[in-house]
């Protein structure tokens, strides 16, 4: 996984929280595939463009100035990892 993809996924991170999940997308594959941690009680994958909104709009729909807070984003194989803490109120 080159350095390329991480700088990548902090600024999908970074234009999530200058302009939201529509900001987000342009750097997203029209294919995404996103799966929430492992405690997560809704659906376990989240598809395309449309997936990724469906996820966002749990956090933003209940939560005034949500926002992520990346804590480090590192490759593991042929994937990017990011650990971030997520904010709201």
């Amino acid at each position: 996984m080159s350095q390329e993809n991480v700088e990548i996924v902090r600024r999908v991170a970074e234009a999530h929280n200058a302009g939201g999940v529509e900001a987000m997308l342009p750097y997203l594959a029209d294919d995404v595939l996103w799966h929430p941690f492992p405690e997560w009680i809704e659906d376990t994958e989240y598809r395309g463009h449309e997936g990724v909104r469906k996820l966002m709009s749990i956090f933003t729909d209940n939560f005034d100035d949500y926002a992520i807070s990346v804590k480090e984003i590192k490759p593991v194989g042929d994937r990017v990892v990011l650990l971030a803490e997520q904010h709201g109120r």
